[in-house]
C-alpha cells in the first residue's frame, strides 16, 4: 500500500491530490509505526509476565516447602530447637520469600554462584 501511494504521489502533478496523497502516505507509515511499537510492547509484556510467572511460582514452592517442614516440626519427634538447621533454613526461607515480596529485583542483583557463597 505504502509502494502503490508513493508511485501515485510521484505521478500527480495537482498539488491539492498530490498533498491529500502525502496525508494519507503520512498515515499509513504512523499506522505502521504503531503497529510495530504495539508488537514490541506485547513481546516485552509478554517477557515480563513470564519472570512474575516464574517468581511465583517459586513464592508457591516455598510455601509448600515450609508447610512441610511445618508438619516435620509438629510430628512425635518434639520441638525443633531454635538452633536446630531445619529451623534456621525455614527462617532463612521466610526472610528470602519477604524480601522477595518487598523487592522482586532482589536476587536478581546476584549470580547463582554469589548466591551460593552467602552463609
Amino acid at each position: 500500500m505504502l509502494l502503490d501511494l508513493s508511485s501515485r504521489l510521484s505521478n500527480e502533478n495537482a498539488s491539492k491530490k498530490r498533498l491529500k496523497r502525502l496525508f494519507k502516505y503520512v498515515e499509513c507509515v504512523e499506522e505502521l509505526n504503531a503497529a510495530i511499537n504495539t508488537v514490541c510492547d506485547e513481546t516485552e509484556v509478554e517477557a515480563m509476565k513470564f519472570d512474575d510467572l516464574l517468581d511465583e511460582a517459586l513464592m508457591n514452592l516455598e510455601d509448600e516447602f515450609e508447610a512441610l517442614l511445618q508438619q516435620l516440626k509438629h510430628q512425635k519427634f518434639g520441638e525443633l530447637q531454635g538452633d536446630d538447621p531445619l529451623e534456621m533454613d525455614v527462617r532463612y526461607k521466610r526472610l528470602v520469600k519477604a524480601l522477595l515480596r518487598l523487592n522482586p529485583d532482589y536476587l536478581k542483583t546476584y549470580t547463582p554462584e554469589g548466591i551460593d557463597e552467602m552463609e
